[in-house]
């Protein structure tokens, strides 16, 4: 009878994480973050913490110190360790209500992972790009991983060409919008790679 309930509880719970919880895409946390910012923590108090910029790559009011609300773990989601001097992101931030910086998601999934220069993404259970578990981030999630400055250069890249992204996709998707369908190539880059994949999954 025990064994039962808990399984009705873990139901339940599994349910209500779903309905309450969807994770953000990448190119839907690239065109509404406000600010993206690849740093280093450098303080931590009770409810924020505070890092210095290493490289800006959005917004152009972006100081060299910024202070951003700590993400508080939940029921459905946790961030992969308690915040500690020195650890670096790609952090991908809005403003709240009280004009404060937050990380986007609601499993803090605007926050990248950066360790000894090389990030880390979710796989989601993906199957085109090769992944693999790391048990600094997590002893059960595939991550993908990559060098920062690819990150960077394709976050970077990713907005230099979003009107020839757009016009591929919609040719993509057999809507000729215009006469000359040839469009350059985008250069290459794995981060630019996985975006787009997740570009046209949302299309």
């Amino acid at each position: 009878m025990k064994r039962i309930a808990i399984y009705i509880l873990l139901i339940f719970f599994s349910k209500e994480c779903l309905a309450k919880y969807a994770r953000i895409y990448l190119p839907s946390m690239l065109e509404h973050s406000e600010v993206i910012v690849y740093g280093k923590i450098i303080s931590i108090d009770s409810l924020t913490i505070r890092i210095v910029s290493l490289d800006k790559v959005k917004g152009n009011n972006i100081k060299d110190t910024v202070e951003i609300l700590k993400f508080m773990n939940w029921t459905c989601a946790h961030r992969y360790s308690k915040y500690e001097a020195g650890q670096e992101a790609i952090f991908f931030l809005v403003l709240n209500e009280q004009n404060k910086f937050k990380v986007m998601g609601s499993g803090n999934e605007g926050e990248l992972t950066v360790s000894s220069n090389t990030a880390y993404y979710p796989d989601y259970g993906q199957k085109k790009f090769k992944s693999k578990i790391f048990t600094f981030f997590s002893s059960y999630e595939k991550c993908i991983s990559m060098n920062v400055p690819t990150c960077i250069d394709g976050i970077k890249l990713y907005f230099k060409n979003l009107e020839s992204i757009e016009k591929q996709l919609n040719i993509e998707k057999g809507r000729a919008v215009y006469t000359d369908n040839s469009i350059a190539p985008l250069p290459k880059n794995m981060f630019l790679e996985i975006i787009m994949d997740q570009k046209r999954t949302m299309s």
